[in-house]
């Protein structure tokens, strides 16, 4: 009858290892998938934030032409690619519109149907929502 003892015992220690196991693993499988929310979210602010300064440093140059318009193009697009192949915060970006809201916003702008005050107030509005959107991200 001893050994009755000891086999609940060893049951209740292997089932409390199980459990804690299943915790632990969920629990880290959270905080991945938190991290890697974050660098996505990362990734797109420094994206936005490059097309942003070589759109700007371009319309003070008022270069609309030739190489200079096509390396301003390809940060430009590169930056709606980033924002667009985005796996972990997909729904996030979609939800909140950040791909058309940045896309209205680079093409009047390049339109010259808004200051750059304007298209300034649009980043802003953009970059502070990825950042209120990262920064709300909880295991």
């Amino acid at each position: 009858m001893a050994w009755i003892g000891t086999l609940i015992g060893v049951l209740g220690t292997l089932g409390g290892i199980i459990v804690g196991s299943y915790f632990t693993d969920k629990s880290r499988r959270q905080q991945w998938l938190v991290d890697n929310k974050k660098q996505e979210y990362r990734e797109v602010l420094t994206a936005l934030s490059v097309a942003y300064l070589t759109l700007l440093e371009w319309d003070d140059i008022d270069l609309r032409e030739g190489k200079e318009e096509q390396r301003v193009w390809r940060v430009v697009t590169e930056s709606f690619r980033i924002i667009r192949d985005r796996i972990f915060i997909a729904e996030e970006v979609k939800r909140e519109k950040l791909l058309s809201q940045w896309t209205s916003a680079t093409q009047a702008f390049y339109r010259r149907q808004i200051e750059k005050s304007e298209f300034s107030k649009r980043y802003d509005a953009i970059n502070d929502k990825i950042v209120e959107l990262a920064t709300a991200l909880r295991p």
